[in-house]
């Protein structure tokens, strides 16, 4: 079995730069993948640009209040339980 590889995507208020790194992300050849995108509360459509793929692959989570670039991508990278 192959190693699964996670891709993490901190974002803010981005949801069209968003969707072109999910794409990105998406069509890699290797399949066995996990994209995390971790929002740093945008408040815009920015969940609704990730639910419109519709792929298990995407996990979605935001984060309840700002915390900034550099924290928001920290818990991201924290969040990656693959090798």
């Amino acid at each position: 079995m192959s190693s699964v590889v996670t891709t993490v995507i901190p974002t803010f208020r981005r949801p069209g730069t968003l969707r072109r790194a999910l794409r990105s992300a998406l069509a890699q050849t290797y399949n066995h993948t996990r994209i995390v995108v971790l929002d740093d509360a945008s408040g815009d459509e920015t969940e609704a640009a990730v639910r419109a793929f519709n792929d298990p692959r995407i996990e979605y989570r935001v984060q309840p209040a700002n915390v900034g670039y550099a924290r928001n991508t920290a818990i991201a990278v924290q969040s990656v339980r693959t090798e």
